[in-house]
């Protein structure tokens, strides 16, 4: 019994074997079907969020100054507002310029959190005007 499954494995093997070596041909066939075309990559209008954003260091050194004025003696409501702002800050950068974005950096320096929420209520009640 174990002969014949050696046998089979012979014939199998040999016929993949023969099967694998084909016609010039038919080999450059299958390498050419196996390239991949080139792709142009397209370019990038924003910079990635992991370069370096100089004017963000700058705000959060800012804000970490105003958090120990405002809070000297406590290093987690610091945290949490310096996290908070910088992430509103991160917001108002992403939205388009206009008067509304515009005012609020006026109106409120500094104060991302404020902006953000000052912009979206005067949007949302500029879509109800209209």
């Amino acid at each position: 019994m174990v002969s014949y499954f050696k046998h089979v494995l012979w014939i199998v093997a040999t016929a993949a074997l023969l099967l694998s070596c084909g016609d010039t041909e038919t080999q450059k066939k299958k390498l050419d079907f196996q390239k991949v075309p080139s792709r142009e990559v397209p370019t990038r209008e924003k910079p990635l969020e992991t370069e370096v954003d100089n004017d963000r260091i700058e705000i959060e050194k800012q804000l970490k100054e105003q958090a120990r004025k405002d809070w000297p003696n406590d290093f987690v409501t610091q945290e949490y507002w310096v996290s908070k702002q910088l992430e509103d800050y991160k917001i108002m950068r992403s939205l388009p310029n206009n008067a509304i974005k515009a005012q609020a950096e006026i109106d409120f320096p500094l104060d991302f959190s404020t902006q953000k929420y000052w912009y979206h209520e005067q949007m949302q009640a500029k879509n109800r005007m209209e």
